[in-house]
């Protein structure tokens, strides 16, 4: 089979960059690949009649509703091509605009935030086939398109990292760091759902430190000494990271929109044998069994995240955080439910 990933993404020149498009497309056609199928990404402002012409399946990663969408999904109909759209996050609703992360850390404008969402809307609202990254969202875009056929398609350990030379030695014992890939100011509210109680981990315990990789606002500064903020990490970069912690933490503010999140922080985490302390939400719950330590509530983080350093410290539990990541989030294995999926 012959798949098109295509990506909407505003910035055409960085839409490879974009750790969405990486793990929703990129990811899922490496996946692919290894089981005999023949994928191509490209940009929608690439897309040429003669590319949509060689496919099988096109794939629109985060479709908005525009000159270059119509086209695209007008010339596929017309020509019999299976088109199937796929979204990460709850940004399709405009009923759930003033939960979107963007809008509550001061970030965008509600205004433009629901134009977005609008623009999704129109799109999504055309396919009969639509992928999601968890159940939860999955719920949710049934309640407004009830006739749809919705496929939850988790997501994945990065393919690449497998072929790549082994570098992070399991063996060697981990530094007591926590670490926080915050990536933009859009997490502010997130990471203070933690902050007092890291605060009080931290002023209990000289040795331990929290590295922040990314922004996370104002407040990081009365977090004493112990902490280091780091600027944003690209994608591709993201193993560094985990050479220097010992946990992952994965804060979230308790919205709709963040209650349909993925949990790709574990996920990343886990590949690498780190235990990540989360949040309560149904995709972080799905990883309960595989190194990620809930939160259930407020005043649960700071046994949760002891507990998490205390364990990682053992190789024979990150050895296990491992191999259960590789098994729950084994992207071959989800590229095989895909295919399996795109014949209905």
């Amino acid at each position: 089979m012959k798949l098109i990933f295509i990506s909407f993404v505003k910035s055409a020149p960085r839409y490879r960059q974009d750790p969405s498009f990486i793990y929703r497309c990129e990811n899922l056609a490496l996946g692919l690949e290894s089981i005999g199928h023949f994928s191509m990404l490209y940009h929608c402002s690439e897309v040429t009649p003669s590319i949509l012409l060689k496919s099988d399946c096109v794939v629109l990663h985060r479709p908005r509703n525009g000159w270059r969408f119509r086209w695209i999904l007008n010339f596929c109909r017309a020509f019999k091509k299976k088109v199937v759209c796929d979204f990460d996050d709850l940004v399709m609703d405009p009923y759930f605009a003033e939960f979107s992360p963007a809008f509550l850390n001061g970030v965008r404008k509600i205004s433009d935030v629901r134009l977005d969402f609008e623009k999704h809307e129109k799109a999504i609202s055309e396919f009969d086939f639509i992928t999601v990254s968890t159940e939860e969202l999955r719920v949710r875009v049934l309640k407004r398109w009830p006739s749809s056929c919705v496929f939850v398609l988790p997501n994945s350990v990065y393919h690449g990292w497998y072929s790549e030379k082994e570098e992070y030695d399991l063996k060697k014992t981990p530094p007591r760091v926590i670490g926080y890939m915050s990536g933009t100011r859009s997490h502010d509210r997130d990471f203070m759902e933690c902050r007092h109680h890291l605060k009080a981990l931290l002023d209990e315990d000289e040795g331990l430190s929290l590295h922040i990789y990314g922004e996370v606002g104002d407040g990081v500064s009365t977090l004493g000494p112990q902490v280091k903020v780091f600027p944003k990490v690209p994608f591709y970069n993201y193993k560094s990271c985990y050479e220097d912690i010992a946990v992952a933490i994965a804060p979230l503010e308790n919205t709709p929109f963040n209650q349909c999140k993925s949990s790709l922080k574990a996920i990343e985490a886990g590949f690498f044998g780190l235990p990540t302390v989360a949040s309560h939400n149904g995709d972080f719950e799905r990883l309960s069994n595989s190194g990620v330590w809930l939160v259930n509530d407020s005043n649960d983080w700071k046994n949760q995240l002891t507990g998490a350093l205390d364990a990682s410290q053992s190789f024979e539990y990150r050895s296990w955080v491992k191999s259960r990541s590789i098994a729950s989030s084994n992207v071959v294995e989800r590229a095989r439910e895909f295919s399996y999926f795109l014949k209905k």
